[in-house]
């Protein structure tokens, strides 16, 4: 069951659906994902402590290319491939910067939020 509601701005209008969906199951057993997550949000997962996390304080001073390259050397520690995907969690400061990142490393890897 998803839910949905329609936003109006004065760039156009636009449906947010909320779609319920298990990741769990999918992140634990996905050896080329990779968690940018909420360092505050971080705790109410706890079943993402054995998974390859990279936590990032939602905090507009993060939004720096000085930031982005701390991440993109914590991906390149962890192995992650061009075959690599990156999952964000958290609103929308962790992803922007995981869009960015996910941009950006070895060319362009798969995000999903």
């Amino acid at each position: 069951m998803s839910e949905s509601f329609k936003v109006n701005s004065i760039l156009g209008s636009y449906e947010i659906n909320f779609v319920k969906h298990n990741h769990q199951r999918e992140l634990l057993n996905g050896e080329e994902v990779f968690i940018i997550i909420d360092e505050k949000v971080f705790d109410l997962y706890p079943f993402f402590k054995n998974s390859k996390i990279i936590k990032v304080p939602a905090l507009e001073s993060s939004k720096t290319l000085f930031f982005a390259e701390s991440v993109v050397k914590s991906l390149r520690d962890f192995g992650a491939n061009r075959n690599s995907q990156i999952v964000a969690i958290g609103g929308g400061i962790i992803q922007d910067i995981a869009t960015f990142v996910a941009s950006i490393y070895m060319r362009g890897i798969p995000w999903e939020y």
